[in-house]
């Protein structure tokens, strides 16, 4: 029998002889890089706001280890996590932009598309980026020597960012230190916590921002409308009706921006509830999503509207006009349904001259806050102002908070062709229609 440590036996590979040391070393290398990939796809798949974030998080941890030249690198522990937090993470300060944004190239590629009416509107809000108008969400913010402290949610997305890192290196096997994440660094984002108070106060700080004021009332509802039916020439008239569209969407939807630019034509269909109405059919337009923030593991989920008893604000209205002003005003071609490779990338909200090409972000919060601020609506919020009000709504029409607050579940929430608002999510008894 072989003693310990020296080659028992070996073995044959494609006609070469490998020893067992030869063969472990093998397994391990391949198993490296079959972790490396699941850790690659990993960050992959992470929405792209996170990716941008945590990579000027870690790259500053990089240069903060650079510059005290530890022994172990970049390596993540307790003491140096803590460090960190206090003199980078904490120090920082901003300051909203008071020059023109940059337009990256896709918002460049919209914007030869857009007319003389279409581009002065743009431009028109844009500019009012410069003047501070916008609220605060819409503003980026800057590295300054002077400006406000960093908020406790962003001090956790930096601590946050270098846990990520921490993982990844003890997934690679890189060192065994314990989570950094500790007493210490958990009592300095307390700390930043329990500040606020007193930063509002000493910075004049609106506190009306994120709270239930900070929202419209139906009636601002109806002046979004109407400005998006009478401000449009027939030059620009499918991007206000764009802009209807998605502003229903996200009142009655509750989803994010995000989803909404990327829903397609495919991604959309409508049932027929034989049991809803009495006097007239009714029919349910619903959506279907695969994918998002909250939502990177492909899980269907279902959300629809049923029509509104009140025309002005139907969001199956808006669809139709939208559509109709899509395919017979604007004179887009119609989609070939013959084969699904021919139509089912195609966006529910076309953007620039590609209309496989989801609607640039920074497009998409222009045109909403531009009407926004012609009707005189007041919010922090511009593309997601419509999950917060769109639930507080639902709550005062009397729809029960665990439906609301359950979005994942949702079916939809409307006004039904003649009943009483009504409120749908799976497995409950809201009505007769479960998915």
């Amino acid at each position: 029998m072989a003693k310990k440590g020296r080659v028992a036996k070996k073995r044959k590979n494609g006609g070469q002889t490998m020893t067992r040391s030869e063969i472990n070393s093998r397994n391990e290398a391949m198993a490296a890089q079959r972790r490396d990939l699941a850790i690659d796809t990993a960050h992959e798949n992470r929405p792209a706001n996170t990716k941008k974030t945590y990579k000027k998080a870690q790259g500053e941890w990089v240069s903060f280890c650079e510059k005290y030249e530890f022994e172990d690198g970049d390596f993540v522990n307790a003491d140096k996590l803590i460090w960190f937090t206090q003199e980078v993470v904490l120090t920082r300060r901003v300051k909203q932009k008071n020059r023109k944004q940059k337009k990256d190239a896709q918002q460049r590629a919209e914007d030869v598309d857009l007319v003389a009416e279409d581009r002065a509107v743009v431009e028109a809000t844009v500019e009012s980026y410069r003047r501070g108008v916008l609220g605060p969400d819409e503003a980026e913010e800057e590295e300054a020597e002077e400006g406000n402290p960093v908020k406790h949610s962003t001090a956790e997305v930096w601590v946050s960012a270098v846990i990520d890192l921490y993982n990844v290196q003890i997934a690679k096997g890189r060192h065994s230190y314990p989570h950094p994440r500790g007493f210490a660094v958990r009592s300095a984002l307390k700390d930043v916590q329990s500040k606020a108070w007193k930063r509002i106060r000493e910075l004049h700080e609106d506190r009306a921002a994120n709270t239930i004021l900070d929202a419209y009332t139906p009636q601002d509802l109806q002046n979004f409308v109407r400005h998006c039916w009478t401000a449009g020439t027939r030059a620009n008239v499918d991007s206000y009706m764009r802009t209807l569209l998605d502003f229903l969407v996200g009142h009655y939807f509750l989803v994010r921006g995000e989803l909404r630019r990327v829903a397609e034509l495919a991604d959309m269909f409508v049932m027929h509830l034989p049991t809803e109405s009495t006097s007239q059919e009714c029919w349910c337009w619903i959506l279907v999503f695969d994918n998002g923030k909250t939502n990177s593991s492909g899980k269907k989920q279902y959300l629809g509207a049923l029509r509104n008893r009140d025309f002005r604000i139907c969001p199956i209205g808006a669809l139709a006009m939208y559509l109709f002003t899509r395919f017979h005003v604007k004179k887009e071609a119609w989609p070939n349904l013959r084969s699904p490779k021919d139509w089912d990338r195609i966006k529910l909200l076309r953007g620039g001259s590609d209309r496989e090409h989801e609607l640039n972000d920074k497009t998409h919060r222009t045109w909403v806050r531009d009407v926004m601020n012609a009707v005189g609506i007041s919010s922090s919020k511009s593309t997601h102002a419509g999950r917060k009000t769109g639930a507080q709504q639902a709550e005062i029409l009397g729809v029960p908070e665990s439906e609301v607050s359950g979005r994942p579940k949702l079916i939809g929430f409307s006004v039904a062709v003649d009943a009483n608002p009504t409120f749908r999510s799976e497995g409950q008894a809201s009505g007769t229609m479960t998915p």
